[in-house]
């Protein structure tokens, strides 16, 4: 039986490729082998996670008993800013070093775009730091990443809108798993299927951010 372990990703790596490998695969494994070790590990959606994309939403601070026209009146600069209305995105990912590898697998980062199947709308960058799969095992990947409203207006027009209706996103994955031996790097290729997301919000969240849209304050 695969032993399962989980590799936790921050949005805090600056680069992709730039890191030092401090643990270089031995010597006895020829470079041939080492490349193919990479390319035989298989990248796929966790079906175990609850969503394959999961989300938190980064909002203005809703107060009960006003409703969004009355906080925007009072705080124009907070509620009437679309770079305080965003989401944080994880990708749920497995990375699988099949028993019949020549030995362990050393990527130095995963890199995916989240896409919107909105018109127009901006890629999500995603990003996992480096790991090592092991040899005969799997392992739970999440790159995460950030947008919001002034950064990614289209995405978060498609995003909001369908969070505020209750409605399902879709989203496609595309990225490159990177990867570095000594003075020698490069990357692999990542195409996902595109994934149904449920959004769950509650009814005060929905009624606010379907108030904040039909102001037109994302128009901006």
């Amino acid at each position: 039986m695969k032993r399962i372990t989980t590799i936790l990703a921050t949005v805090t790596a600056l680069t992709l490729f730039g890191c030092s490998d401090t643990n270089p695969i031995e010597n006895t494994i020829s470079d041939a082998n080492q490349t193919a070790n990479l390319k035989n590990v298989a990248i796929s959606t966790d079906t175990t996670a609850a969503s394959p994309v999961s989300f938190e939403l980064q909002l203005p601070q809703m107060v009960a008993g006003k409703s969004f026209a009355d906080l925007n009146a009072e705080f124009p600069e907070v509620y009437g800013n679309p770079a305080n209305y965003g989401a944080t995105f994880s990708v749920n990912l497995l990375a699988d070093n099949p028993s019949n590898n020549a030995g362990d697998a050393k990527f130095d980062g995963m890199s995916i775009a989240l896409g919107m199947l909105s018109e127009g709308a901006e890629p999500i960058n995603t990003i996992a730091e480096p790991f090592t799969i092991a040899k005969g095992t799997t392992q739970k990947v999440t790159p995460t990443g950030t947008m919001n409203l002034k950064t990614h207006r289209l995405a978060g027009l498609y995003f909001f809108n369908q969070v505020a209706k209750g409605d399902t996103l879709i989203t496609s994955e595309t990225g490159e798993l990177g990867y570095k031996r000594g003075a020698v790097q490069g990357s692999l290729p990542i195409v996902l299927p595109n994934a149904k997301i449920a959004t769950r919000a509650d009814a005060d969240t929905k009624a606010f951010l379907g108030d904040a849209i039909k102001s037109g304050i994302f128009d901006k």
